[in-house]
């Protein structure tokens, strides 16, 4: 028997505890019929001084990930999506494969991460090249995703940190400041612009921005959910997320 309210489809999500984004984000971009089943993966709210403090949070994060896999399979899901994309590019290809290999461990379904849904967006939108990348990382965590980024074939022109407090605070980032974070980083020079963070509420910034910008804006949280659905072969158009959802 299928599930009453998610008679076509059941994703699992595994987030971290702080994060207040995917959960509504994912929710806006779901279709009739398909439902999302958060797990919270437990790290503490502590503060980001320096670079030793955001590499803690990394580390609570990479402790929580099994917990939440065994806490959210009991909800039988369809398929799991990694709500966090820090964890999934960590290490470039090479530590995305170990993830993968984590996750697999726990969980009888497929997995979509931020190291599957980011290159298949960049290729379905026609990204060549040179982009520019936003994400609310300290130094150490820009240049993971730079890393991530160059092998599978992409230049970062430029990028940017949101510098934050503590981890919770990344989602009180407002649209407007998200909108001139892009205004700020895009030019002549790059062919889209590459966000990153699951905790930032740039999903419908992003598919504004695609329409004054006149260039490709992904959102790791819209190519993350993109990619979970039509993997699965749920192709319904999604309206107020850009073109991933609108035309691909």
């Amino acid at each position: 028997m299928r599930d009453a309210l998610g008679w076509r489809f059941k994703f699992g999500v595994v987030t971290p505890s702080v994060n207040t984004c995917i959960q509504p984000e994912f929710d806006a971009m779901r279709p009739p019929g398909v439902t999302n089943h958060i797990a919270r993966m437990f790290i503490p709210d502590a503060k980001i001084e320096h670079d030793a403090g955001f590499h803690a949070v990394i580390r609570s994060i990479d402790d929580a990930l099994e917990p939440a896999l065994e806490s959210v399979m009991t909800a039988e899901p369809d398929h799991l999506i990694m709500g966090v994309s820090i964890e999934a590019i960590w290490g470039g290809k090479e530590g995305a494969r170990k993830v993968a290999e984590r996750i697999a461990k726990y969980s009888s379904v497929a997995a979509t991460t931020a190291s599957d849904a980011i290159p298949a967006a960049l290729q379905a939108l026609n990204v060549q090249g040179r982009v520019a990348l936003i994400c609310p990382y300290r130094q150490p965590g820009v240049e993971q995703v730079i890393k991530f980024l160059a092998e599978i074939g992409y230049e970062v022109v430029r990028a940017r940190g949101l510098p934050h407090e503590r981890p919770s605070m990344l989602g009180h980032f407002t649209k407007a400041q998200l909108v001139k974070e892009l205004q700020d980083i895009d030019g002549d020079d790059v062919q889209g612009i590459v966000q990153f963070g699951a905790n930032l509420a740039m999903a419908t910034v992003a598919g504004e921005a695609e329409r004054w910008l006149h260039k490709p804006v992904i959102a790791v949280n819209t190519a993350l959910y993109w990619h979970a659905l039509r993997r699965n072969g749920i192709n319904d158009i999604v309206e107020g997320f850009g073109s991933l959802l609108e035309r691909h």
